[in-house]
């Protein structure tokens, strides 16, 4: 999925992913939040633990970070790929990882946003 802005939101002379003076390597990023409470999240943490093996095997995984507001109990989960193709190809798999924390652990499954990365610092 690319992330383009408008022609009239870039500055003049941007590069834009698929200009040749973009430098860097597209990955792509899938966006995952969901409501838990306290007691839920430990759970969480230790259900992705156990699953996270099979997110590194799948071809073009590149990482997982696993966000949470313990006070409001918001958590977000953010997993990276080499290309759209291979999150894709994934999907599936994270469909049911999702699926296994609803019933689980009670935490309602939610829509995944996905974004090219632009910038990573």
């Amino acid at each position: 999925m690319a992330c383009e802005l408008p022609a009239a939101a870039k500055p003049a002379g941007t590069a834009t992913p698929r200009s040749p003076m973009w430098k860097g390597n597209a990955v792509f990023a899938r966006v995952n939040s969901a409501q838990t409470t306290a007691d839920q999240l430990a759970g969480l943490v230790k259900f992705s633990e156990e699953r996270l093996p099979a997110a590194r095997e799948a071809p073009g995984f590149k990482g997982l970070y696993l966000l949470a507001d313990r006070d409001s109990g918001k958590v977000v989960s953010i997993s990276l790929w080499d290309s759209d193709d291979d999150w894709r190809q994934f999907e599936a798999r994270g469909a049911q990882l999702r699926q296994g924390a609803a019933s689980e652990l009670g935490i309602a499954p939610t829509p995944v946003d996905a974004y090219e990365v632009l910038l990573q610092a």
